[in-house]
């Protein structure tokens, strides 16, 4: 379960998306964060708040989902700042 620590903030919702998230580690090794600006992001980074969260190997994207990859599932609760820019 996805569960938002603050709210994305920005100035053009449909554009720019910045914030921290907090999600439940699934039991994969890709973790997916949505993401509302209607197009693959130009520019994105997803970055490890918690221990649980680090040892991101890469991070990709697409028109609905950032998907932040890991060679070991991770486990416990994960928390990320995250920048995503159409």
């Amino acid at each position: 379960t996805k569960e938002w620590v603050k709210e994305w903030t920005n100035s053009n919702f449909s554009r720019d998306i910045e914030g921290e998230i907090t999600i439940n580690a699934s039991g994969t090794e890709v973790i997916i964060i949505p993401h509302t600006i209607g197009a693959k992001p130009s520019v994105y980074s997803v970055n490890a708040i918690t221990a649980d969260a680090s040892g991101i190997l890469y991070i990709t994207a697409d028109e609905s989902n950032v998907y932040v990859h890991y060679a070991t599932a991770p486990t416990g609760t994960l928390s990320y700042q995250v920048s995503i820019k159409k």
